[in-house]
């Protein structure tokens, strides 16, 4: 089972790659791991919100939505640096398996046109993406676009220079055709610990949920919330993922209550045994 920790929000997922240059004495070995750990430092605090970025390139929109009747969509992707960027674009299927881990694999289902280009200083690239295939009649499709910075050629990287380049997944779902979508949450376990409550959530729907706060009442009162339990998280349907609510509990556990970014709302009762 996937278990899901508080982690800061989130709308996209990225990773950042560095690449050095040869390194010949030992202060520039401790500037380069300075470097690093700044880096991955900068990360934690990192939001993905409107668009996505790094220090030279912006991606935007960072969630596309296509249907039957919307059966493209479109990336800009900016260089508001100083230096050419070289970027690729690969469509994966994304799937989670039973325990909300996140699979993603090949596929000629989503068309993503041009998908190696590069954008000159200061200008932009539109990314065209097409469906080639059918939508579900009863259940959402959903990808990812893997977005990825290229590293330069041997040429033109400076000496002595430790370079980040961007790579991010931006999610891409598809509307089933002929059915309405439909988010369902349900609970299907909870355990209580000596720091909190794992709560074992199910989405049961035929759509992604994105999950915005889970809480807990106990009979002593209302855990105290730091509003991150599961922020940010998919569950795509049909999976599940255990969720850690941190907290002190205060007496019985009496309910859960669920909270998703598109306004879905439910209060699961616990059995008093729990």
């Amino acid at each position: 089972m996937a278990r899901f920790w508080p982690a800061m929000p989130r709308t996209c997922r990225l990773t950042l790659i560095t690449t050095m240059s040869p390194l010949r004495s030992h202060s520039e070995y401790a500037g380069y791991f300075g470097l690093r750990r700044a880096a991955h430092a900068a990360l934690l605090f990192l939001l993905c919100v409107g668009a996505a970025h790094s220090a030279s390139v912006q991606v935007v929109p960072v969630r596309v939505e296509i249907s039957a009747q919307r059966t493209a969509g479109e990336l800009r992707i900016i260089n508001s640096g100083d230096k050419p960027v070289s970027m690729q674009v690969d469509p994966r299927e994304w799937s989670q398996n039973v325990d909300g881990v996140d699979q993603l694999a090949p596929t000629e289902e989503l068309l993503a046109v041009p998908p190696l280009f590069t954008i000159p200083p200061g200008r932009d690239q539109i990314v065209r993406l097409g469906l080639l295939g059918q939508p579900s009649p009863t259940h959402e499709k959903t990808f990812r676009l893997l977005v990825t910075e290229l590293a330069p050629a041997s040429g033109e990287r400076e000496a002595s220079a430790v370079r980040i380049r961007l790579q991010l997944s931006i999610p891409v779902f598809v509307a089933p055709s002929e059915s309405e979508a439909i988010p369902e949450l349900v609970v299907e376990d909870t355990r209580i610990g000596a720091d909190g409550v794992i709560v074992t959530l199910r989405n049961t729907g035929n759509t992604h949920v994105k999950l915005k706060q889970l809480s807990v009442a106990a009979s002593g009162g209302d855990m105290p919330d730091d509003g991150r339990s599961g922020k940010g998280r998919y569950l795509l349907p049909g999976t599940s993922a255990e969720i850690f609510v941190p907290g002190q509990l205060t007496g019985a556990l009496r309910s859960v209550r669920i909270e998703t970014e598109d306004g879905w709302s439910r209060e699961h009762a616990v059995a008093p045994d729990k």
